[in-house]
């Protein structure tokens, strides 16, 4: 079963390469949802979840979800409102590489 990306960093210990394959699928996730139309405007490391029926080969799947702020603006309507959907990945990146929050940054 899946956890959230929060509870799954306090018990792994990722390497460089696994946060680089992680940020690609993020970005991956969240150019798609951009491509949509679709702001997450929640991108946070409890959004995200690991799917751990797949830990071989490392490093898992991870999955963007709760999209309970989103907002629809349209195919190609995005634009700058993505900007915090793009924030949320940097600093979702930030705690995979360091295991560290900043609470007002997440």
């Amino acid at each position: 079963y899946p956890i959230d990306l929060l509870k799954f960093m306090q018990i792994n210990d990722p390497s460089p390469a696994d946060v680089k394959a992680w940020l690609v699928q993020l970005l991956t996730a969240v150019a798609y949802v951009h491509g949509q139309g679709v702001v997450h405007n929640d991108v946070t490391p409890v959004n995200v979840l690991v799917d751990r029926t797949h830990l071989a080969p490392w490093p898992p799947r991870l999955t963007l979800t709760d999209f309970g702020l989103a907002k629809a603006l349209g195919p190609g309507a995005v634009g700058a409102a993505g900007a915090q959907d793009v924030w949320g990945v940097g600093a979702v990146t930030m705690y995979m590489g360091t295991g560290k929050t900043q609470e007002r940054l997440l």
